[in-house]
């Protein structure tokens, strides 16, 4: 073998070339430029050929035309890159520079980190996969193109240009406008997208803390591709305003704890999640040619609202319903407001004075239901004002004046859970004791019983067997009577609750032209005949001697198998870009994960059950649980920092309030911002987690569907 002399192997300063102006260089095609530097004046013609890893520094020029390519070079302050000709410019580093994109011809930026930079995009170019960070601007117009983008900075489409996927992050600012459009965009926390006239926006995601503005004349619309559409979501923490004029075309899911604003004229269906969703304000009288379906609710202080911005409660004279699906509020001036609510003849409502429109399902006897009088037992739909009732105070029976009756519709919704949906509680004859009840009795969930001194839910002691949820019966007529004093009277030959007024009363219609006008709400605190009581130390030992008996009751249904619970998580993250990451290895409760450069947003994904279901309705915790989450780290390049923000941010998506401050629950999907990433490594995620199930597997498809 011939041994090579020093002198015949060339350094790598001899391959550098430090360039000044007036110094040209041309690079065409199969040609190369590695790590030369261009100073002020120096210009480069890349025609075909490829820049590789240079420094183009203030008042030089680098020209790509016929398929030139500059990569993994750095772009500084007062620097000029022009692009024409199908070139390509991938993976560089922009500081302060100004990159320029002109002609039809389909070129790109791609994977490129843009600080302080100024980009100009017009034809059918595109800007793919870069991050632009705070203090960088693009300008896009005539049917530009960026997919995928990360944007911290400041971008504007204009004249016909499109965004596709990408992520607008804190600090973030994205302005459509003229005839250009937002596909799938997501909008974290900080970011805000203002969408003005003649422009649209479809399938968007607004995060907890993120603003999307649709202003007069703009669109907001479904993204539609191969036959299926993704609608716009709005997460907890998430604004969304539709300006007077804007429209509203497609649908949007405004989660529990999301702000949505919009004119009587936008039109669209809003879908309200939860069952305790007050985040629709809705401006201006007429009819509201939106369609709002999900309007629901389960009991007093768990309902839906929505906020008529233009009315004051005090104004409204009457309620009345045109058909099933629309509400018509008649004003003092003669005006009217009407709404547009899907089975809104289902409900019940309240009115309050910042003019919230609530949805109540109210705890209540069905008809049919027996109420022990001084005259003998009497059907509930038949108690009058005035009447008397048999109460029961410190053991003793005395007798008790009705004060009020009043009677309400209640209609399922099967989509929801059991104890949500709406479905009567049947407790067959004798399943509590010989004779209690004395007939089968139909009550609301909510209903309390009356055990040791306190009342129990109805829900918290259904065992499938001898007291179950009825599901033969979708619609139903409901009833309470009130006694001068919050009583406990008895139904069916059970001791129960007479009503208790929170402030829902109105959700009732009152039989009879005697007309009673209520004071001040009460409350189960200051005014209850006897507390509430939810502990599981309390009510477990009341539903195991329900459910002991159940075998020797007549009537009583077949058990059902226990549900299949596992401790499993299956816990995975989803990056901004929807990268799914598998755990790398798992050391004792932590789980560690390798992250990729770039990621500054990860969800926390994992099974969901309701603990409710998964240990018994005796547990009064009807959340549905992903990981109890303790200590975060991140190994980033080569400095190890703890992660605070699922414990700091009192709104982040996908996180229930905290029990303690260290530790904080999951709802199965949970945004964990990580700021402050080091640029262009990789790092090793280690999360601990303190809790995981049990989850019901027979329920996991269903919940894992509400969180996806």
């Amino acid at each position: 073998m011939p041994v090579l002399s020093p002198s015949s192997i060339p350094t790598i300063w001899e391959e550098i070339q430090d360039l000044t102006g007036p110094s040209v260089v041309n690079v065409n095609s199969g040609g190369e430029s590695f790590s030369d530097i261009f100073n002020s004046g120096a210009k480069a013609n890349v025609s075909g050929g490829t820049v590789l890893s240079a420094s183009i520094n203030s008042n030089s020029l680098i020209a790509l035309t016929q398929g030139g390519v500059v990569s993994a070079s750095t772009v500084n302050s007062g620097a000029n890159v022009t692009i024409d000709s199908k070139a390509q410019f991938d993976s560089n580093t922009v500081s302060g520079g100004t990159i320029t994109m002109t002609g039809f011809n389909g070129f790109s930026i791609n994977n490129d980190y843009l600080s302080g930079a100024h980009i100009y995009i017009s034809g059918v170019n595109s800007l793919n996969s870069d991050t632009i960070e705070s203090g960088a601007t693009a300008l896009l117009t005539n049917s530009g193109v960026t997919i995928g983008v990360n944007l911290y900075g400041q971008m504007t489409l204009d004249s016909g240009s499109w965004a596709v996927g990408g992520s607008v992050a804190s600090g973030g600012v994205m302005d459509v406008k003229n005839d250009s459009i937002a596909y799938n965009a997501g909008i974290a926390s900080g970011g805000t997208v203002n969408v003005d006239s003649t422009a649209t926006i479809s399938g968007a995601s607004v995060q907890s803390g993120g603003t999307l503005n649709i202003n007069s004349g703009a669109t907001l619309a479904d993204y539609t591709t191969s036959g299926s559409s993704t609608v716009t979501t709005v997460g907890s923490g998430g604004t969304l305003t539709v300006a007077n004029g804007g429209t509203l075309s497609g649908t949007v899911q405004l989660a529990d704890g999301a702000t949505m604003t919009i004119p009587t004229s936008a039109g669209g269906t809003i879908d309200l999640q939860g069952n305790t969703n007050v985040g629709l304000i809705i401006s201006g009288t007429g009819s509201v040619n939106t369609v709002i379906s999900g309007f629901d609710g389960t009991s007093a202080g768990q309902s839906d609202g929505i906020t008529l911005a233009s009315v004051q409660a005090a104004d409204v004279t009457n309620v009345s319903y045109p058909d099933d699906n629309h509400v018509t509020f008649t004003l003092k001036d003669g005006s009217s407001v009407e709404l547009n609510i899907v089975g809104v003849t289902g409900f019940g409502y309240n009115l309050v004075a910042d003019a919230n429109g609530d949805l109540v399902y109210e705890v209540c006897f069905l008809a049919g239901s027996m109420i022990r009088t001084p005259h003998g037992d009497v059907n509930v739909e038949d108690i009058r004002m005035g009447d008397e009732v048999i109460a029961y105070v410190d053991g003793q029976q005395i007798t008790r004046k009705v004060t009020w009756a009043g009677k309400a519709h209640g209609t399922v919704r099967p989509d929801l859970a059991d104890d949500e949906a709406g479905y009567p509680v049947r407790i067959l004859k004798d399943a509590i004791a010989t004779g209690v009840p004395y007939k089968d009795m139909l009550i609301t969930p909510e209903h309390c019983l009356f055990f040791d001194g306190k009342f129990v839910p109805a829900r918290m002691l259904v065992n499938g067997v001898s007291v179950f949820y009825d599901k033969s019966i979708t619609s139903y007529d409901y009833y309470h009577v009130e006694t001068e004093q919050h009583s406990v009277i008895v139904a069916d030959g059970m001791l129960t609750e007479s009503y208790l007024d929170t402030g829902n009363r109105q959700a009732f219609r009152q039989e009879g032209s005697v007309v009673r006008l209520c004071g001040a709400s009460r409350s189960w605190e200051d005014d209850a005949a006897a507390p509430l009581c939810v502990e599981q130390a309390f009510v477990e030992p009341i539903f195991r001697a329900i459910e002991n008996r159940a075998g020797n009751v007549e009537g009583a249904q077949v058990a059902t198998v226990s549900p299949q619970l596992t401790t499993d998580p299956d816990l995975y993250l989803i990056t901004e870009t929807g990268q799914i990451i598998r755990n790398a290895r798992v050391c004792g409760k932590n789980v560690m994960f390798m992250l990729p450069a770039g990621v500054k947003n990860v969800q926390i994904v994992s099974r969901v059950s309701r603990p409710s279901d998964a240990v018994g309705p005796f547990l009064d915790d009807r959340r549905k649980l992903g990981v109890l989450i303790g200590k975060v780290t991140l190994l980033d390049g080569n400095k190890m920092r703890d992660v605070t923000s699922h414990l700091e941010g009192s709104d982040l998506t996908g996180w229930y309030a905290q029990d303690q401050a260290s530790n904080r629950w999951t709802n199965g999907k949970a945004l964990l911002p990580l700021d402050n990433r080091q640029p262009y490594s990789f790092g090793m995620l280690s999360v601990e987690v303190l809790a995981a199930g049990p989850y019901v597997m027979a329920c996991e498809s269903q919940l894992h569907a509400q969180i996806a």
